[in-house]
């Protein structure tokens, strides 16, 4: 999935030091409690209720320390338990979504495709031509469709990386406007292309026998433009963190997804 690896390394640490600092304080209110608690109901306590306090409180926090120093991976196992639980959430708000807009999701006329049309199981992606993500998960995307007989792929042009990825899902739309069983194959050689300029992009469509005329007056069209928009639209309904986003028989995927991945979400 698209998201900036560079500094991750730098925000894991942070997290874990705020993972840690939320856990003192949260400890440190929970012996706030304990010990007025205790106070209240000791008549000897609440005689001495400055100096006992102070104490145990020192007493209690020093441990805290103590074991959080000796035992960090308590933070870093808090900070997975809430990373999952976290996930689990996203996904049932993304799976509550998903079953809002299931028509539109699933539609399959007039929106380009790979593998058996009527197929009993439906992969649909979101993607970006310039996202490496989606570059690994249309390798896996190619695998299937070419051995998987019981599956349609449903592909939605999703460019959020700027003007060239903008422009290769034109050059799709427009491939599909004028010969519709190309829409594949372009979608596969612009993922195998290392090189993805205006030129070759439109180089890859010609060499699908599409004529360069028309492909210019086809790019001009509202047609283009709607289409992405729709996409676009679609994926606002669906609140998408971004690309790769698989939604898979009705069940979200979110990022890579590998062939094995994909073969045990399909034989669910």
């Amino acid at each position: 999935m698209i998201r900036n690896n560079k500094k991750k390394g730098n925000l894991k640490y942070i997290l874990i030091t705020l993972a840690a600092v939320v856990m003192y304080f949260t400890f440190q209110d929970q012996v706030d409690s304990y010990v007025n608690a205790k106070a209240l109901s000791s008549d000897e306590a609440k005689a001495n209720t400055n100096v006992n306090d102070t104490k145990l409180k020192d007493i209690i926090r020093n441990e805290i320390r103590i074991t959080l120093q000796e035992n960090p991976e308590i933070v870093i196992d808090a900070l997975k338990a809430y990373e999952k639980k976290e996930y689990e959430k996203r996904a049932s708000e993304s799976n509550n979504l998903i079953e809002k807009n299931i028509n539109e999701i699933n539609e399959i006329n007039n929106i380009p495709y790979a593998g058996t049309k009527h197929g009993k199981n439906i992969v649909v992606q979101f993607f970006d031509y310039n996202c490496s993500f989606c570059r690994k998960a249309a390798e896996t995307v190619e695998e299937l469709s070419k051995e998987d007989k019981n599956t349609v792929f449903i592909f939605r042009d999703l460019p959020i990386l700027g003007e060239n990825s903008e422009f290769a899902s034109q050059v799709g739309v427009a491939v599909f406007k004028i010969k519709p069983e190309a829409y594949k194959d372009y979608y596969f050689k612009v993922f195998n292309s290392f090189t993805k300029d205006k030129e070759t992009l439109k180089a890859i469509a010609i060499s699908l026998g599409i004529n360069k005329d028309e492909l210019d007056e086809a790019l001009k069209s509202s047609f283009v433009s709607e289409f992405l928009n729709k996409n676009r639209d679609l994926a606002r309904k669906l609140q998408l963190p971004g690309t790769p986003y698989f939604i898979v028989n009705n069940k979200v995927y979110n990022g890579n997804i590998s062939a094995e991945s994909l073969k045990q979400a399909l034989n669910r």
